[in-house]
């Protein structure tokens, strides 16, 4: 009877890993959360066998098996917090907390300072703590408690639905923590471990956040990707106007000169009408422009673990700088000096998205302020090697500075706020910052400051 409980419940947790696995592959964080279900559900089906067997050797293998899957749970759920947050600078101590996860098992496996023995209750058989056990349960506390705070503080800036999503991991993981009170058993005190409730709630709402709700970013993507078509169809028609329009209008003028009939159009007018082709096609540019930043973030948004390679900052800057639909005279308004190349660690193609929006902002503040140049450069440190991109237009106020990095703060008239939010998330993602300095009227400086590869 009280290995029904286990049992059930470790049904639940493989249902969770299956569901996870078949549906939900590509998602961040997806292989760890699978890894969690699967040691859960092996270690609660070793407890439902442990509260009922009889045989000495057996119930001490059972026991020794159980407890080195819960060894390696908590720096599971930590990495899993970390991953779902995008924190990559915060791997390294995970690394460590599995290390640590390491050496425990070294100690449970072949002594009895972790666990010695077992304790024959009236609802069946327990571990029985031993004198290393305290160090794993601080371990735990401090693992699960840090995962949630760097959480909680990625929700904050975090987009609203992920805000939501990293919300409801902060609630789970708080629940997983309740599961914590089983560890009364193992110090003799006689009671039936209800911790694995709080843990099938806690994994149900982790699943259910990180893999149920709706991502509108993937709509979104689905959406633009359907208006490539119809552009596609426009700018050829700007081609054919490009094409046949000097026939056209030669024909035109011939017919005025000849008197065959009299012409109501205005000389402004068919100068603009010879340049209509031009005006299309760099809107439909920017239009693409915008699909392929949109279709970019949303396979970042839906990438597990992002395959992080060598490129250069300088070949990324011109492939941004040819894909951008300048006009001719902001073209010219771009200053690039002291431009030293540097290896990163991490995606071309995020980068000149990121690129991509920087040069759209930087051009928007020369056209409000109706003066300035944009200058880039590269600095090179020991520690970081950064990229600098300085416009000298409108600039920032002090009280809008702080929020530019928000989703969804735009002091732009059609501007949506992802673009500077975007731009941060890539440079995380390379274990990397990007800052602001400005001051309104004079200038905004953006760096972007990348690790220095060994």
């Amino acid at each position: 009877m009280y290995s029904l409980l286990p049992a059930m419940t470790s049904t639940l947790f493989l249902g969770y890993g299956t569901y996870c696995l078949i549906n939900r592959l590509g998602m961040r964080g997806n292989i760890v959360f699978i890894a969690l279900c699967l040691a859960t559900f092996l270690w609660q089906l070793t407890w439902a066998i442990l509260f009922q067997a009889t045989d000495p050797a057996t119930i001490l293998a059972l026991v020794k098996f159980g407890c080195l899957l819960i060894l390696f749970l908590p720096s599971a759920l930590y990495q899993f917090l970390v991953e779902i947050s995008e924190l990559t600078s915060e791997r390294r101590y995970v690394f460590f907390s599995y290390a640590l996860a390491v050496v425990f098992a070294v100690f449970l496996l072949g002594s009895d300072w972790l666990i010695r023995g077992y304790y024959a209750y009236s609802w069946g058989n327990y571990p029985k703590a031993g004198p290393l056990h305290p160090l794993h349960m601080l371990q735990t506390l401090a693992v699960i408690v840090r995962g949630i705070h760097i959480a909680w503080r990625a929700q904050k800036t975090a987009a609203p639905n992920q805000r939501m999503r990293l919300q409801l991991c902060v609630v789970s993981a708080g629940f997983c923590l309740l599961s914590a009170i089983d560890y009364l058993g193992k110090y003799g005190i006689d009671f039936y471990p209800p911790g694995v409730i709080f843990i099938t709630i806690g994994l149900g709402v982790m699943m259910a956040a990180s893999y149920v709700l709706p991502d509108p970013m993937t709509l979104a993507a689905a959406i633009v990707h359907e208006i490539r078509t119809p552009l596609t169809i426009i700018d050829y028609q700007a081609m054919a106007i490009a094409k046949y329009w000097p026939t056209l209008f030669k024909g035109y003028q011939l017919a005025v000169e000849r008197g065959i009939f009299q012409s109501h159009i205005r000389s402004g007018s068919l100068e603009i009408i010879a340049n209509l082709h031009q005006g299309i096609s760099r809107e439909v540019g920017q239009l693409n422009l915008l699909i392929d930043m949109m279709l970019t973030t949303a396979a970042f948004e839906h990438t597990e673990s992002m395959v992080l390679e060598r490129h250069s900052v300088r070949r990324c800057l011109e492939q941004a700088l040819q894909r951008y639909p300048f006009k001719t005279p902001a073209l010219e308004k771009i200053c690039i000096s002291g431009v030293e190349d540097f290896q990163f660690e991490g995606s071309d193609v995020l980068l000149e998205c990121a690129l991509l929006n920087l040069l759209k902002n930087a051009l928007y503040a020369l056209s409000a302020a109706n003066k300035g140049e944009i200058h880039i450069f590269t600095h090179k440190g020991d520690r970081h090697n950064s990229l600098h991109i300085t416009d000298t237009g409108a600039g920032i106020s002090d009280e809008i500075l702080p929020h530019i990095f928000d989703y969804f703060y735009t002091t732009k008239r059609h501007g949506g706020g992802m673009g500077l939010p975007f731009c941060r998330r890539v440079m995380t993602a390379f274990g990397g910052q990007i800052s602001c300095e400005s001051r309104q009227g004079l200038y905004t400086t953006i760096t972007l400051s990348f690790p220095v590869l060994i």
